[in-house]
């Protein structure tokens, strides 16, 4: 049985879509199992590509190359791989090694690739260099800091180490000087006594005079081969026994690669915080916004208070205009809707009489763009009284004492440094006229004034979002009110008491003075959610106007818009922070093409080389993780102040806790961000790697 033989190998390198040429052709060839075997010939001639193909480096175009009989032509990744691991050492012209290591780990790695611990291999390493009087001040130097024949020698030990059967030499002592030269070419030599031996060099003279067989080639041919020296008797090497495959040299070469790129890497962890934490806070906005607004939205102490007309409409004809008209709704409507929906109060609408616009001063100094505008009452629960930051809610319904919002509060706070307690002035004048189809008396005037003098004894916190600065009254005393107030001239004329009350009672109900509806009055303020519900249901005859729920509505159509720019920008971060972790793998991977193919030539599978990148990545995701943790709360905050100085909400933003509100598991977030982060680590970091490696590993050789 033969250990290594090639039958009819040819090598073309394609130059174009239409041409190639030809580098080795019909090369036969038996070598012996043991021995120093010389390949000799000018550059170019095909040396260094014959040592190519049976390092596996390169694939030949056709030809067979068989180990120990066994063609190879059709071996899997896994068994060149183990080739490479056991069978085989390669020594490089330019040596090849682990340049920021230090002399012992550069021997030891194809042991720890072989599934050494470190402590053995170490003392293999060790044991090595002594064989060869290495000096022992160099074995922990680094690499970088060695001369040329230093270099060489450990790329000789390192290649030794798993004492292989074939060891391939390519042009050994081309970088070295001839004292050098001999030194290396004496122990390759010592070598070869046990292991097979193939030197392609350009020194004919020293490698004539080392090699038991000697091979010429010219243009890719054999021109001769022929035995120099008899070999003596064959001492196969001695191999360890099998060992487990355990990759535990993969994370000192991860960690030493992140400390290469240490400048880099702290940009990457950087920037990847960033797009972690947006994603983490958009997430968390997106989570809690409904419930923020549905929050807000309920503190309006208004929230109950509703206007229902009856709508009638008419299309104009041969148009497509239609004429909508409101009127209140009639005496029977009425009965129908108290009997259908109880959750309410039905009262007149004062509104003709008492706008929300009447004037409203403060020591004569009039308050601007205030609203006037009612509550049923402040003692029983048609108010949200913890609502209440300030003072207290009147304790009886009196239009002597009102409740302000916080708005009303700031803007007073121009006139008075603490406006509870202050009094606040509000007037109004109404005047109607009547015809009485009495010759002497045909029209009659009655003038309604509205003056009060009113105690501010309570503030409320609202919504801000597009609210005014409000004054709140009780309803019911305003109706208690009216129903006293005459039409003085009116109740002369008639001769009886008629008041402002039953004027509009009486009114027909499309009359201005009806404001053409009636007051609608939740009886508890909890049940505001049902106006949106009862607004639907008779939206077919009856129209019901909300203010609160008119400010709800425009609120949540700007964050519904905001929610689609937020939820754009998420998928850009989290778009972003793939790309980023991509490019960190795409690019450290791409510098060290090289470097990963040293290690393929050692041995290293394909998923080890894989590791080493994922451990590198995965170093940069924790760090990234960690700065994002401890970056959360401090943004949080930030994003929650500048949100509130610009719609006058708190607390929009928060840190999700599940990975939605449908899922309880506490903090499910965070475990599936790592869990997503260490995902797309290794599939950024597999995909460029397995392709790339349809490169053959000779090419990625000659990267720099």
């Amino acid at each position: 049985m033969s250990l290594l033989k090639i039958s009819h190998l040819d090598k073309q390198f394609k130059i174009s879509d239409n041409n190639s040429v030809e580098v080795l052709k019909e090369i036969n060839l038996t070598f012996p199992d043991v021995g120093l075997v010389g390949i000799l010939g000018k550059s170019g001639c095909g040396k260094s590509t014959l040592l190519n193909m049976i390092s596996m480096l390169d694939k030949p175009t056709s030809g067979t190359i068989l180990i120990n009989d066994t063609p190879t032509k059709r071996w899997k990744r896994k068994q060149i791989e183990k080739f490479r691991r056991n069978e085989i050492g390669v020594i490089f012209q330019n040596y090849n090694l682990l340049e920021d290591q230090d002399v012992i780990y550069n021997i030891s790695l194809p042991l720890l690739i072989n599934g050494y611990s470190f402590k053995e291999a170490e003392e293999r390493a060790i044991n090595l260099l002594d064989s060869i009087n290495f000096s022992k001040e160099l074995y922990h130097q680094k690499i970088n800091k060695l001369s040329g024949g230093e270099k060489q020698r450990v790329a000789i030990l390192r290649a030794i180490s798993i004492s292989p059967k074939i060891l391939l030499c390519d042009e050994p002592t081309g970088a070295l000087d001839s004292d050098n030269s001999f030194m290396v070419m004496s122990l390759l030599k010592k070598i070869s006594e046990n292991v097979l031996v193939i030197v392609v060099s350009h020194n004919q003279s020293l490698l004539t005079n080392m090699s038991d067989y000697i091979i010429r080639m010219k243009d890719g041919k054999i021109i001769e081969q022929k035995a120099v020296k008899e070999i003596g008797e064959v001492k196969l090497a001695e191999k360890s026994k099998k060992r487990s495959h355990r990759a535990n040299w993969v994370d000192k070469i991860a960690s030493s690669n992140f400390k290469r790129r240490l400048g880099r890497n702290i940009i990457s962890c950087i920037s990847l915080a960033i797009c972690l934490t947006a994603t983490t806070l958009v997430i968390g906005f997106i989570q809690n916004i409904d419930n923020r607004i549905n929050e807000e939205c309920y503190k309006h102490l208004d929230i109950g208070v509703s206007t229902i007309s009856k709508e009638t409409s008419s299309k104009l004809e041969d148009s497509v205009i239609t004429l909508v008209r409101s009127s209140r709704p009639s005496k029977v409507d009425l009965a129908s809707l108290k009997r259908d929906y109880q959750h309410y109060y039905y009262e007149l609408n004062y509104d003709a009489l008492v706008p929300t616009y009447v004037a409203s001063s403060y020591e004569n100094k009039p308050l601007e763009e205030f609203i006037y505008t009612s509550v049923y009452s402040f003692i029983d629960n048609s108010v949200n009284k913890s609502l209440l930051i300030k003072g207290h809610f009147p304790k009886e319904d009196s239009l002597l004492e009102v409740v302000i919002n916080q708005k009303a509060y700031e803007e007073m706070k121009k006139y008075v440094s603490e406006p509870l307690n202050s009094w606040i002035d509000l007037s109004h004048r109404y005047e109607t006229n009547y015809y009485t189809y009495d010759e002497d008396n045909t029209v009659l005037n009655d003038v309604f004034v509205y003056e009060k003098r009113a105690k501010i004894v309570g503030v409320v916190d609202e919504l801000n979002f597009l609210s005014m600065p409000t004054i709140y009254y009780p309803y019911v005393a305003l109706d208690e009110y009216l129903s006293s107030y005459l039409l003085n001239n009116y109740s002369e004329y008639m001769d009886v008491d008629y008041s402002w009350k039953e004027k509009i009672q009486d009114e027909i109900d499309t009359n201005y003075l009806t404001s053409y509806s009636y007051k609608l009055f939740l009886k508890n303020y909890g049940d505001y959610h049902l106006i949106t519900s009862d607004k639907d249901k008779l939206k077919e005859t009856f129209s019901i106007t909300n203010n609160s729920l008119i400010v709800q509505e425009a609120f949540t159509n700007l964050i519904s818009a905001s929610c689609i720019g937020v939820e754009l920008f998420l998928i850009i971060a989290i778009i972003g922070t793939i790309l980023i972790v991509g490019l960190i793998s795409f690019s450290s991977y791409s510098e060290d093409k090289k470097r990963s193919a040293i290690l393929t030539c050692l041995g290293a599978d394909l998923f080890q080389i894989i590791d080493i990148y994922v451990n590198e990545n995965i170093m940069i995701v924790a760090i990234s993780l960690l700065l994002s943790f401890s970056l959360l709360i401090p943004i949080k905050n930030l994003a929650n102040y500048l949100l509130f100085q610009l719609i006058k909400i708190d607390n929009i933003v928060v840190l999700p806790s599940s990975i939605s509100q449908n899922i309880a598991l506490p903090y499910s977030y965070y475990l599936a961000l790592i869990i997503a982060s260490i995902i797309v680590v290794i599939l950024s970091t597999f995909i460029p790697i397995v392709f790339s490696k349809r490169i053959a590993v000779n090419e990625e050789l000659r990267e720099e």
